[in-house]
């Protein structure tokens, strides 16, 4: 039979074997009624039902139901409960079945037949405790009896648990009252959960015997520990026998009960397996012996909640992860690379000044890394001003050990130059950028502002030109990142200067090929970067970082090539350049650094791209004879780095 929105009754009797199927509570009638089940049962609506009338899973039974024979309640749904609201009654047979969870809140104390749990879940009492039902109860295979109200009716009432079957008191903790006794079958399960924060714990209580015949008890993950507490999960007026076995969700705890007179304790030991021993990476292996060299004795946070963490190899490995902050390395393979633009613009700079391959026929403002030329050769012997914006993005491919990186920089530069002992040019420039970092897969981030000062000087003879600079570049760093482990969530920031010391030199030879200019050219540089030491803040998992110095040395070798043409009155050059660039000495950036209590550690960010082909683009035009803009695009791409700027140019000749 089954029971719509458009079915109302006062009383109800099933019999003769009969299910009444309902959707909604007020489908039984008004709330004062009985329902009486003699060999008949309820069915609650659940997904998987093809009914016209259906609005959605039932979540309540608001009518006072009579067991005379055998009456069942089957809950389809297996994620919404169902609240028996009213009271329970009579001395036949309550038989819970279906998938879903059933919860009695009611005092149902006066039930005097035998409950069967043979599916899902039965809760008797809320979390407030409130919910009782009477007689006795058997909870089979592969089903579960928990809540946190009383059972039995005293002398003579059993609750027995079947094998395969589940207690788990508390919901979700709480103390499980059996009013008689309790019996634990050959493989049955005894599961029970912690709060530390209230120092409770899952409870049985029970006023009569209980008998551990051969139990399986079963820690789990759920609730958040405290290692070092003694929890008492039952306790009742007489004890007999020992959990056969006990097993846990954890990874780097064992249970273990201790049995004391009329009551059982539930205490976490440390056991032997080494936090490192799950991990698969350099970094989190580093982090995983740092964490356990705080000890399990010194009640440490972080050390705490790894302890704790489920047996589960990746979800332990992603911890460490979230705990090496090695954001802090791998922004120094974002400022090592960012080095090249303030050498760049010193290089073009001097190519400008000279004339040589992509120089204009103004003088500039105009700056990139290994940017376009700006400036006429009859203004080498004048003073000359430039200036130059730009942007650039780095994208640096995540590896095995480390997370990828993405940096953005944007700023401006300017400079002024003059000539020396008729064949030289130097010059000094200024500037400011500020730059960004992300790894989104380490949940970190971070900034930097940079203040740049630079020397540069060249000269060229005849077809053979010499260009030099050295530049040094102080950066202001803030970092963030979170960590979310379970029993600890952070929200970390840290702020340090560092800087950046970098020189260069570079040799090229031009060829003029008809309307073609081609110079190919072979570059060296040194970058030194030297961070200060950090301190995070913001919880267990903050760091104290050393100071660190990375010294990096750069090799390129290539050919630039130009091209001046007339679009109609106006005069226009195009330049490009293709090159390979090596890299060698601190290309794998690392930073040693501590947690509170912890040895030192080490760990490596994304590495500086050892080989990579760089090339650019540009086009310039002459709006006047003192004024000339221009547009290029630099690109570098290898090793899992990828490079991409661009600059727009405005250049004035004084």
């Amino acid at each position: 039979m089954c029971v719509d929105d458009h079915e109302r009754f006062r009383d109800i009797v099933v019999t003769a074997g009969k299910t009444v199927a309902i959707d909604e509570s007020a489908a039984l009638g008004s709330s004062d009624g009985l329902i009486t089940l003699d060999n008949g049962g309820i069915r609650t609506a659940g997904p998987d039902d093809d009914w016209a009338q259906w609005t959605g899973p039932i979540t309540a039974l608001d009518k006072a139901i009579r067991f005379d024979g055998r009456g069942w309640i089957d809950v389809s749904h297996p994620t919404v409960p169902v609240t028996a609201l009213k009271t329970f009654s009579g001395d036949g047979t309550f038989e819970k079945r279906g998938v879903g969870t059933l919860l009695l809140t009611a005092d149902s104390s006066g039930f005097a037949g035998t409950t069967l749990v043979n599916e899902g879940k039965l809760l008797v009492g809320d979390e407030n405790g409130a919910g009782a039902i009477g007689g006795s109860m058997a909870v089979n295979d592969g089903a579960i009896l928990g809540g946190s109200g009383t059972i039995g009716s005293g002398a003579g009432s059993l609750v027995s648990i079947a094998a395969g079957g589940t207690l788990s008191p508390g919901n979700s903790i709480g103390t499980l009252t059996i009013d008689g006794d309790l019996a634990f079958a050959s493989g049955s399960i005894f599961a029970v959960e912690v709060d530390p924060e209230s120092g409770r714990s899952d409870a049985v209580t029970v006023t009569g015997k209980a008998s551990l015949d051969g139990t399986l008890a079963h820690v789990g993950f759920d609730g958040v520990y405290d290692p070092r507490s003694t929890y008492t999960v039952l306790s009742a007026g007489e004890i007999e026998g020992e959990f056969a076995s006990v097993t846990s969700d954890f990874a780097f705890l064992t249970p273990d009960f201790l049995y004391g007179t009329g009551e059982i304790g539930l205490k976490l030991q440390r056991n032997d397996r080494d936090f490192a021993s799950l991990t698969q990476t350099a970094n989190q292996a580093a982090v995983a012996a740092s964490v356990e060299s705080i000890g399990f004795t010194a009640g440490n946070q972080l050390y705490d909640a790894i302890v704790m963490l489920p047996d589960d190899p990746d979800f332990i490995r992603n911890g460490f992860d979230q705990l090496s902050g090695e954001i802090h390395a791998s922004v120094k393979s974002a400022l090592i690379e960012e080095s090249g633009i303030v050498r760049g613009a010193e290089a073009d700079r001097l190519r400008a000044a000279f004339g040589t391959v992509g120089a204009s026929s103004a003088p500039v403002l105009a700056y990139g890394p290994d940017g376009a030329n700006l400036v006429a050769p009859d203004q080498a012997n004048g003073i000359a001003a430039w200036g130059s914006a730009f942007g650039a993005w780095n994208t640096f491919d995540g590896n095995a050990n480390a997370a990828g990186l993405d940096s953005a920089t944007g700023g401006l530069l300017v400079g002024v130059d003059i000539p020396l002992a008729e064949t030289w040019r130097v010059g000094a420039l200024a500037g400011y950028s500020h730059s960004s970092f992300d790894s989104d897969d380490r949940a970190s981030s971070g900034s930097s502002d940079n203040y740049s000062l630079g020397l540069y000087a060249g000269s060229q003879w005849g077809g053979l030109g010499f260009r030099s600079g050295l530049a040094y570049t102080w950066h202001q760093i803030d970092t963030s990142r979170s960590v979310f482990i379970p029993g600890l969530t952070n929200a970390l920031d840290s702020s340090y200067d560092a800087g950046t010391f970098q020189a260069f030199g570079e040799l090229g030879y031009q060829f003029d090929l008809s309307d073609v200019q081609l110079e190919p050219f072979a570059n060296l540089a040194y970058v030194n970067l030297d961070t200060d030491g950090y301190g995070e803040s913001g919880g267990a998992a903050a760091l104290s970082g050393a100071s660190g110095s990375s010294d990096t040395t750069f090799t390129t070798v290539g050919a630039r090539v130009s091209s001046d043409f007339m679009i109609g009155a106006t005069r226009a050059k195009a330049s490009g350049m293709i090159g390979w660039r090596h890299a060698f000495g601190d290309i794998t950036p690392s930073v040693t650094q501590a947690f509170a209590g912890s040895t030192p550690f080490a760990v490596t960010g994304v590495a500086v791209a050892e080989d990579a082909a760089v090339v650019e683009a540009g086009l310039d035009f002459d709006l006047s004879a003192n004024t000339t803009i221009g547009v290029s695009y630099q690109g570098q791409f290898g090793d899992d780095v990828s490079y991409n700027g661009v600059n727009a140019r405005l250049q004035v000749k004084f």
